[in-house]
């Protein structure tokens, strides 16, 4: 696992608990600091519900699924190079529109080669 992080504001749809996961092209761009990843570059994202502990700490709850990304540039090159998929809690695909429903919200990290993930400290 690279990170985990938290998008903790109730009043966001992206409210969730993320634990990311590279495979080795992606760790090694990662790791040095690279802004574009080769082809054959992946990652996951396993997704969960925010859980308010009695301490006042938020935890894991329960999954809502997970997120992936492969970099294939000429595959697809509409969506900056990334092919995206979606599955839900049970496992099973979700069908998404890659452009509109996982493209559009990494338009702000395009010097990241549209990753949000940052290797943790």
């Amino acid at each position: 696992m690279v990170r985990t992080f938290i998008v903790g504001d109730k009043t966001s749809p992206a409210c969730r608990i993320r634990n990311a996961f590279f495979n080795a092209p992606a760790l090694e761009a990662l790791e040095k600091g690279e802004t574009s990843y080769p082809d054959g570059a992946a990652m996951a994202l396993t997704v969960h519900e925010i859980v308010d502990a009695p301490d006042g700490r938020q935890t894991q709850g329960a999954s809502r699924g997970i997120n992936s990304m492969v970099r294939d540039a000429q595959k697809y090159a509409a969506t900056a190079g990334w092919g995206s998929a979606r599955f839900n809690a049970k496992r099973e695909p979700v069908k998404v529109n890659p452009l509109k429903n996982c493209h559009e919200c990494h338009l702000g990290v395009e010097k990241t080669s549209w990753v949000f993930t940052k290797l943790a400290d």
